[in-house]
């Protein structure tokens, strides 16, 4: 009898034992999926992250190149004002020289007439 107890403990305890290896079994299938699913996230991150990394490095030249083309208008459009700004100047002095000449061209006249 004695034995027969000891019999049906061993099985119980073996239910257990396998009971706890099937839940033990169930968890890590558990935690592997978790682990294959943040691994995904992770790639997908990192993707994302390079992906917008990608586009900003692409905006930052793109504007890069707009500035250095707004610079280069600018220094054409100054040096067009400065070209413009000395000939206005050398017309000026041509104007003042000329209604000199024209107003001693006049003074001769005046004194030719009389």
């Amino acid at each position: 009898m004695r034995y027969a107890q000891e019999m049906r403990e061993l099985e119980n305890l073996l239910a257990k034992a396998k009971a706890e290896k099937d839940e033990i079994l169930h968890d890590c299938a558990y935690v592997q999926h978790e682990i294959d699913r943040v691994r995904a996230e992770k790639a997908k991150t990192v993707d994302d992250r390079n992906k917008m990394e990608e586009v900003a490095r692409a905006t930052s030249d793109r504007l890069r190149a707009d500035i250095r083309d707004a610079l280069t208008m600018k220094a054409d459009f100054e040096t067009q004002i400065y070209k413009t700004k000395r000939r206005q100047q050398e017309q000026e002095e041509e104007n003042a020289r000329l209604r000199t000449y024209l107003s001693k061209c006049k003074e001769d006249l005046d004194r030719a007439l009389r």
